[in-house]
């Protein structure tokens, strides 16, 4: 489940990932740096929290997606 984490994550813009990166350490009582290097980068999400972290970076995508979708439309 965490390379698929990481995956999604590689897949949205920065601005999108400085945003999540900010969620994640909020909700989780961590530091953005942590996140990003221990939790994203390598891997260490406890598994308790994986499948939130899941799909907290799927709505995100999908909110990116929806977003050029409409862009691409005009």
């Amino acid at each position: 489940m965490t390379d698929q984490i990481k995956r999604i994550f590689i897949s949205l813009r920065a601005d999108r990932k400085s945003a999540i990166r900010v969620v994640l350490a909020t909700r989780y009582n961590m530091s953005v740096d942590s996140v990003k290097n221990m939790w994203i980068y390598g891997g260490k999400i406890p598994a308790k929290y994986q499948k939130e972290v899941l799909e907290i970076l799927q709505n995100e995508l999908k909110k990116q997606i929806d977003e050029d979708k409409k862009i691409l439309a005009k």
